[in-house]
């Protein structure tokens, strides 16, 4: 695995839980200053921007001083109970430098935005880069300091498309800061807070054209990923918001099909981020761009895109497939993992695309798959199908499972996600299913939990998904409070809703709260959503 891909996984995962949960009302600082139940910290905010503040200080203090400064910490306080105040003097001491203000990423909850503003001047061979930041107020925090920010960059020249700035840090400690870099003798294009050098959200107005450039020509490989995500973005957003106001669609722009396609159809040495740069981004994540989200036609604009992209670029996944599709024995390289994905990528859009064949090629995929990963893909592609595939690929797979409890989680999970009208009722079933008890936390996860991250099912318009889960949480909280808090999170961002998604969202909130003997776990939890501003 490629540092960026790893990178890549850690990035979806933070903008997919942690950044949801710093734009919902739990939202709180890595080191809370008050709480009922303490079980309800056990976050992502903790855990894993917690996990981003540690890489910042490597980031800033580069491998070496980073490295002295874990040494100290040792040093001093090995075997012993810490705090967050002295990992970072540990690592202001070993380094002399001054990390007062560095706290604040402990103290101050919710995601910072980084808007940056770039000019090239000629005459002057220069390249002028104006930074400034923002955090939105969260609960109990109206107004944010700055905030000590690692911002790595750098410059691809439009020219002959190489690198004319290598990585280079910026410090942005103010409210606004402005950055010259000389002995720019090209108009270049801006690689902005490579590697996702703090955990932030971008504002740049940047053009399609650009992020293609750098989908291209990036030397940093994250930000290649990262400029297809922004350009995905830029296009699923556009089509949610045709759909959104009743209009048809109109068609993706050509470029975006031809970077697209530039992509697919490279001989790529590192195919896991290939795969990665064609992967859209999921419901969740698009939906933290919104201030008022509508599933249902985020899921529709989701599917369209996806549609158009596989239907447009057919015969390219469909050899892309075959080239992959190398019948090798299993092994678990860096290389066969990669063409695995790659090959798993390609068997989705296929499927996406409607063609006569594409659930005989998925069912086939899955009767020759001869690793867990290939037999999941095509599962994950066959539970969103109706018919005869579907039921008997569920069949084969549970029996192949022979009760283990890992893979029966994922038997479990993969028909919780699925986008099938039926997918609740399923889960209705499964609820009762002779493998599912109320008493194994992960099996809960698997059908519960991940169902109510099934934004286009949970949030369907009659509210039973929201009736189901509500009623799923009060049973649990007698037998497990602190996963019956967890399996709240769907709820959290109801404000963000029409106005008949608050109303029953909020019913079901104050229904949960309504039982008598809640857990504080559950109670502080919903009390907090249903209390929010």
């Amino acid at each position: 695995w490629s540092h960026a891909v790893k990178r890549i996984e850690e990035v979806r995962g933070l903008r997919g839980r942690q950044f949801q949960e710093d734009a919902s009302p739990m939202a709180h600082p890595i080191r809370p200053e008050s709480y009922i139940a303490m079980d309800n910290f056990y976050t992502a905010t903790v855990y894993t921007k917690g996990a981003e503040v540690i890489r910042m200080y490597h980031t800033l203090l580069g491998e070496e001083l980073f490295r002295k400064g874990m040494d100290l910490y040792f040093q001093r306080h090995d075997g012993s109970a810490v705090t967050c105040d002295d990992f970072r003097q540990a690592m202001a001491d070993a380094s002399h430098r001054n990390l007062s203000q560095f706290e604040r990423w402990y103290t101050q909850a919710g995601t910072p935005v980084l808007k940056a503003e770039g000019r090239y001047i000629a005459e002057e061979s220069k390249y002028v880069l104006k930074l400034s930041q923002s955090c939105p107020s969260t609960p109990g925090q109206a107004t944010k300091l700055p905030f000590h920010m690692p911002v790595k960059i750098g410059l691809i020249g439009k020219d002959d498309k190489k690198e004319i700035l290598a990585s280079q840090l910026c410090e942005l400690t103010e409210d606004s800061k402005t950055f010259e870099f000389k002995g720019v003798t090209q108009e270049p294009v801006i690689s902005l807070l490579r590697g996702l050098s703090a955990p932030v959200k971008i504002e740049m107005e940047t053009t399609d054209s650009d992020l293609a450039f750098l989908m291209a020509y990036d030397t940093d490989d994250f930000n290649r990923w990262e400029a297809s995500q922004r350009l995905m973005n830029r296009v699923l957003l556009s089509v949610y918001e045709d759909i959104k106001s009743g209009k048809t669609p109109q068609p993706l722009p050509e470029d975006f099909i031809h970077a697209m396609k530039q992509v697919l159809t490279a001989t790529a040495k590192d195919k896991q981020l290939q795969a990665y740069m064609l992967l859209l981004p999921d419901e969740q994540t698009l939906s933290g761009n919104l201030d008022l989200i509508d599933p249902t036609a985020l899921h529709k604009a989701r599917a369209h895109v996806k549609q158009t992209i596989a239907k447009k670029l057919e015969a390219e996944f469909r050899a892309k497939y075959a080239s992959l599709s190398t019948g090798a024995e299993y092994k678990l390289t860096a290389d066969e993992v990669g063409r695995r994905r790659m090959r798993n990528l390609c068997l989705s859009y296929l499927v996406s695309s409607d063609a006569e064949d594409s659930t005989s090629i998925a069912a086939s995929h899955f009767k020759s798959a001869n690793s867990m990963t290939d037999k999941l893909a095509a599962l994950a592609e066959l539970v969103n199908l109706s018919g005869t595939e579907r039921e008997s690929a569920l069949a084969v797979f549970y029996e192949d499972a022979k009760g283990d409890a890992l893979v029966i989680n994922k038997w479990f999970a993969l028909q919780a996600m699925a986008s099938a009208e039926d997918t609740l009722e399923k889960v209705k079933a499964l609820s009762k299913h002779s493998s599912f008890t109320l008493k194994n936390p992960n099996r809960v996860r698997s059908l519960f939990g991940i169902f109510g991250g099934n934004m286009h099912i949970f949030h369907s318009e009659d509210g039973k998904g929201y009736e189901f889960l509500a009623d799923a949480i009060i049973e649990l909280d007698a037998i497990n409070p602190q996963i019956a808090a967890r399996l709240l999170g769907p709820f959290g961002l109801w404000k963000r809703y029409d106005e008949n998604r608050q109303s029953m969202m909020k019913a079901q909130l104050q229904r949960i709260l309504d039982k008598q003997g809640l857990s504080p776990d559950t109670f502080e939890v919903a009390s907090r959503y249903v209390n929010a501003q």
